[in-house]
C-alpha cells in the first residue's frame, strides 16, 4: 500500500478533528486515496467516511465534509427530539422544520436511536 503516509496521518490526528481536517484539506495527496485505504482508516479510527463507489478512490476532504454535515444533521434531529420530548414543539412542527413528512421524520429519529 503506497498510502501508508495518509493512513498514518489520519491515525495520528484521529483524536484532534481540527488538525485532521486541516491536514486533509491542505494536502493534495488526500484528494485521491484508494478506497481500500479509506476503509482501513475507517477501521483504525472508528470513522465512517463514505467511499466513492463509482471509482476506486475517494477524495477524503469530501468524505470528511460529509461526516461534518452528517453530524450537523444529527445534532438538529437531537435538538428537535429534545424539544418534542419536553413538550415545546409537536412532532408535526419538528418535521416541518426539517422539510419532511411526519413519517419520514419519525423514521429518521429512529435511525439515530431516538424513539417517540
Amino acid at each position: 500500500m503506497t498510502e501508508l503516509r495518509e493512513v498514518l496521518l489520519c491515525l495520528k490526528y484521529s483524536k484532534d478533528k481540527e488538525k485532521l481536517y486541516n491536514t486533509v484539506k491542505n494536502d493534495k495527496a488526500f484528494e485521491h486515496v484508494p478506497n481500500e485505504a479509506v476503509s482501513l482508516i475507517n477501521t483504525l479510527t472508528g470513522s465512517n467516511m463514505k467511499l466513492n463507489k463509482d471509482k476506486e478512490e475517494s477524495n477524503m476532504c469530501e468524505a470528511i465534509q460529509g461526516l461534518i454535515e452528517d453530524g450537523i444533521k444529527k445534532g438538529k434531529f437531537e435538538t428537535l427530539f429534545e424539544l418534542i420530548k419536553d413538550g415545546i414543539i409537536t412532532l408535526k412542527e419538528a418535521a416541518k422544520r426539517m422539510k419532511m413528512s411526519e413519517k419520514s421524520f419519525k423514521k429518521q429519529l429512529s435511525d439515530y436511536g431516538y424513539v417517540i
